[in-house]
């Protein structure tokens, strides 16, 4: 890994703050404990217990010592509990905008603002030309059930039309926002990182240094302003994690998706969407 010199003030990479290791639920501060990571290696350090995406820039951080030799010192990180809301099309789904879907329509907007004022939700925003995914919602609730009592409660959810999937995610806080006013769409690349052909889950050291690489180009894609904010999921299922992009096309995203190290060793595949976003929701 590079050796880099540690600033004074923390600095940010795609929501990843460089200062204290410090997980946090949306409501308060508590230990990161998933029962296994991105790769499925349970490492004992908690700087790779994060999993394949912290959203942090996670490269190894040299501090110079006043003697001027070098020593190591873990560098700290913050991510917060989130519950990634996925509207999938329901049993009752219809392709067309009847009168009917029209209202109902109307009617999730204004839901979908009343918890956006109320910092319930913190981006949100449709999903176009899916074959199963509608839209995407972030909520910073209590908990999953929470999440999905106000996602079922979503009348295009209720008429059937929409099905609400509930996933606890860690991201850095405060890069999501929901802007006030006229909204105007900017389309990012959402990434569903899932377990690839070669997952195994094993804990085995050529596992953990899959681990180290996918870390530090994590740090790279950050560092080109292309990954905008990033981090794994809480639960145990087919998703490992999230990558979101800033990029000129899904193409794009692709190859900068293409460039993971456990991508090409097949212990992940990406599956990408366009979401779209409300401006500014996103760096």
């Amino acid at each position: 890994m590079r050796r880099l010199e540690v600033n004074k003030q923390p600095t940010s990479v795609a929501g990843i703050q460089e200062s204290s290791l410090n997980i946090q639920d949306s409501k308060k501060a508590q230990a990161f404990d998933p029962s296994e990571n991105m790769l499925g290696v349970n490492l004992v350090r908690a700087l790779f217990r994060f999993g394949l995406m912290a959203g942090v820039l996670l490269l190894s951080t040299w501090v110079s010592a006043p003697t001027g030799s070098a020593q190591t010192k873990e560098p700290e990180f913050k991510l917060e509990k989130f519950y990634l809301v996925l509207l999938t099309k329901g049993p009752n789904w219809k392709a067309g905008e009847t009168p009917e879907y029209k209202h109902m329509l109307s009617e999730h907007m204004t839901k979908v603002s009343a918890l956006a004022k109320s910092g319930k939700v913190v981006l949100a925003g449709p999903v176009f030309n899916d074959e199963r995914l509608s839209g995407i919602g972030v909520f910073a609730v209590g908990s999953a059930d929470e999440a999905r009592s106000l996602a079922s409660d979503d009348p295009l959810v209720t008429s059937g039309q929409f099905a609400a999937e509930v996933h606890t995610w860690y991201a850095a806080p405060n890069i999501m926002k929901m802007p006030d006013g006229a909204l105007k769409l900017d389309t990012y690349y959402l990434g569903f990182l899932r377990k690839g052909p070669k997952w195994t889950g094993a804990d085995i050291p050529e596992l953990k240094e899959l681990m180290k690489a996918h870390l530090a180009n994590i740090g790279k894609l950050a560092k080109l302003g292309k990954l905008v904010i990033a981090g794994p999921m809480g639960d145990d299922g087919d998703i490992r994690g999230i990558f979101v992009f800033k990029t000129a096309s899904i193409d794009e995203a692709l190859q900068l998706s293409n460039t993971d190290p456990a991508v090409k060793a097949g212990h992940l595949v990406v599956d990408l969407h366009a979401w779209s976003v409300p401006s500014g929701g996103l760096p």
